[in-house]
Parts: structure tokens; C-alpha cells; sequence
């Protein structure tokens, strides 16, 4: 009927739970060597996603600054101040922190009320070591590099 005679007890194993001191500290040293290694691309992505981010705002913004021209048949400008750019209508568009404008830049750019750009220009946003380049054609067309 029993498994043992029934005048002994059944001795039960000790139930390991969790882990030790060591296979702790060990766990803690894979990771915080793992981390070390991935930081220096978290801050390379994350300059990218800063520039890119920039870029389409900026790109979206021209791209409306030349429809708002022709649908009002006024001429439209788009200026840069420091890290900003405001629109005719006044809308701000800021870029990220870490995003700056490089030297030779375009400063404004004036869409004519029948499209195209009064003159062409190039921005060169930069973050880090990332750089996107935003060309107004002459055509009047928005390119982004």
C-alpha cells in the first residue's frame, strides 16, 4: 500500500529556489557588458532618427509652403532662424535638439504664387555625425538626400 513502511518517514528533498549569489553577480556582468557594447549605437540611431525626423518635417513643410502658394496665388516663404523655420501663415516648425542647421545652408526659401521657387536652394541638417540634405529645385520640386 505504501510506498516505504510505515514506520519511517519519507524524507523530502530540499526544493531549489532561485539562483545563487554568483550566478546573480555573473547574470549582472554578461549585461551590464552586453549594454556597454550596444550604447554606442543607441547614440548613432538615435542621431539618425533626429535627422531623419528633421528632414521630413522640413520636406513636408516646403512641399506645403509651394501648395499654400499656388492655392492662394500669393507668394509664400519659408525662413530659417537659428533651429527654426517659420512659415507666411506663422506656423513654427522646430527641429530637435540635436539638430543643427550646417554652415552654407539655405536661410529662406520663396515659392512664387504660380509654384516654382523664386531661387533654388539646399539645407543641410546635421546631428551628430548624420547629415540630410533637403533640395528645392528650381522646378519648384522638393527632394530629400
Amino acid at each position: 500500500m505504501y510506498p516505504y513502511p510505515p514506520n519511517q518517514t519519507a524524507r523530502l528533498q530540499p526544493v531549489r529556489a532561485g539562483s545563487t549569489l554568483p550566478e546573480l553577480l555573473v547574470w549582472i556582468a554578461v549585461s551590464g557588458l552586453l549594454f556597454a557594447l550596444a550604447l554606442p549605437q543607441f547614440t548613432v540611431i538615435t542621431s539618425r532618427m533626429a535627422v531623419d525626423q528633421a528632414m521630413q518635417q522640413l520636406v513636408s513643410e516646403l512641399q506645403a509652403a509651394r501648395m499654400q502658394a499656388t492655392a492662394t496665388r500669393t507668394s509664400v516663404t519659408v525662413r530659417r532662424t537659428e533651429s527654426v523655420y517659420r512659415n507666411a501663415a506663422g506656423r513654427v516648425i522646430r527641429l530637435g535638439t540635436p539638430v543643427v542647421f550646417a554652415a552654407g545652408s539655405a536661410d529662406s526659401v520663396t515659392f512664387a504664387s504660380f509654384g516654382p521657387p523664386l531661387a533654388s536652394g539646399t539645407f543641410t541638417l546635421t546631428a551628430g555625425n548624420q547629415t540630410r540634405r533637403v533640395v528645392v529645385s528650381p522646378g519648384g520640386v522638393v527632394q530629400s538626400f
